[in-house]
């Protein structure tokens, strides 16, 4: 298979980037620069955020944190290739272009986010963390769950399955949504994230599906009035880091690293997990309408879609183990 070349810009970029950010072991200070793709009003910002203090107070500030929001060192994309060129050291995102990864996006499967967490962060994944050490020199060293899912339609009130027929919703271009919605009977329109606002001002799309988290946060209330608390897919972030540097991190280094990170993401969850009312709420001020519908009608319609994409990501005998973990939640 024939290498794709990453443009001379790009790489003139990173390696200006990359230039001091290196761990010098026996410099005053180790920076580290982490990127992600959220607003300055997302958890995710803000367990990054708490990730710097709490490194900095382990370090005695000899480690800092400098963290870029909203795309400043480029899309997600462009953030992956640079962590594995070492611009930066770290990024928050999702990876829906990783069919391991993607496949965690099973519509009506996972029974908690305890359930999702457990799975991705512990020894069965193992493998697929291998797999994307050797193909991209990075680590995921955790993930949060940003909630569930849910649909904001334009004008059409969404209430029953019947409603979602023929409806133009957008999507990110990644197989559990296409074939999610598919499966109820909708017209999914996969469209970059930047002109998601716009499609839904002008009616190029009658829906949007994203986290309560997002669609507030992206002010979508003021192109959406009707909010289905559909709950079809559990969106997800990953935190990845160089694997090169972070092995260069000496023993101490590494542990305050690792420490400091395991708490910027249980405060994320835990902002995740406490918001999740208070948006509703929040809408409702906004004159959002919100609707429930009947999950268990929604889960059968989609159930073919989740058997698809686990089948196709993990392959058969690993998506077996991975449907008996739902016992255990």
């Amino acid at each position: 298979m024939a290498r794709r070349l990453i443009p001379v810009v790009f790489v003139a970029a990173a390696f200006l980037l990359a230039q001091g950010a290196a761990p010098a072991l026996g410099a005053k200070k180790v920076v580290i620069k982490v990127g992600h793709m959220y607003s300055n009003k997302n958890p995710t910002h803000y367990g990054a955020i708490e990730f710097g203090k709490m490194l900095d107070k382990m370090s005695k500030g000899t480690m800092e944190v400098q963290v870029f929001l909203k795309g400043q060192v480029g899309d997600g994309k462009t953030q992956l290739q640079s962590v594995q060129l070492g611009a930066i050291q770290a990024t928050f995102q999702g990876l829906t272009q990783f069919p391991a990864y993607d496949s965690l996006n099973l519509p009506y499967f996972w029974k908690s986010t305890k359930h999702v967490r457990t799975v991705a962060n512990g020894p069965l994944f193992e493998r697929w963390r291998k797999d994307f050490l050797k193909k991209r020199g990075t680590i995921m060293v955790s993930v949060i769950n940003r909630g569930a899912r849910h649909v904001l339609s334009r004008k059409k009130p969404l209430k029953t399955l019947a409603d979602f027929k023929g409806l133009k919703i957008r999507v990110p271009q990644a197989p559990p949504w296409v074939l999610a919605f598919r499966g109820l009977g909708s017209k999914p329109t996969p469209m970059s994230w930047a002109d998601v606002y716009n499609a839904m001002l002008l009616g190029t799309v009658d829906a949007m599906e994203n986290t309560l988290e997002t669609l507030y946060t992206n002010k979508f209330y003021e192109v959406g009035k009707h909010l289905t608390l559909t709950s079809h897919l559990s969106s997800t972030s990953y935190f990845m880091v160089n694997d090169k540097w972070h092995k260069g991190l000496n023993k101490q280094q590494r542990k305050w690293f690792d420490d400091a990170l395991a708490k910027g993401i249980a405060h994320a969850q835990k902002i995740y997990t406490d918001l999740e009312n208070a948006y509703l709420d929040k809408f409702k001020k906004k004159g959002v309408n919100i609707y429930n519908i009947n999950v268990d009608e929604f889960a059968k319609k989609t159930a073919s879609a989740a058997e698809t994409i686990g089948t196709k990501g993990w392959g058969k005998d690993f998506f077996a183990r991975v449907k008996e973990t739902r016992a255990k939640f």
